[in-house]
């Protein structure tokens, strides 16, 4: 869903401008939802393996494992709460 509307920043843009609307422009932060679209890629394959009927406490640890690493190469102010809030409750 995100990356649908992440996909209409140009072109919403180029309207904008046409129709002398700038001042629009910036009312839709393009960089938080292309951020949050980055975020939830790993967060959503984490999901879906855990979802899976086959998965046991040690392929959700894992998986955990695996996924906290590929946020924490993102610098954000979303990921850096994400991971101190999961820091805090284990």
């Amino acid at each position: 869903m995100l990356d649908s509307l992440v996909q209409t920043e140009k072109p919403l843009r180029e309207t904008l401008l046409e129709s002398e609307a700038e001042e629009y422009i910036n009312c839709v932060d393009f960089e938080t939802l292309k951020v949050l679209k980055t975020v939830l890629e790993p967060v959503e394959l984490a999901v879906k393996k855990l979802s899976k009927e086959d998965a046991t406490l040690l392929s959700a640890d894992v998986t955990i494992k695996f996924m906290l690493p590929k946020l924490s190469d993102i610098n954000h102010e979303i990921i850096r709460t994400l991971h101190d809030n999961y820091k805090a409750t284990h």
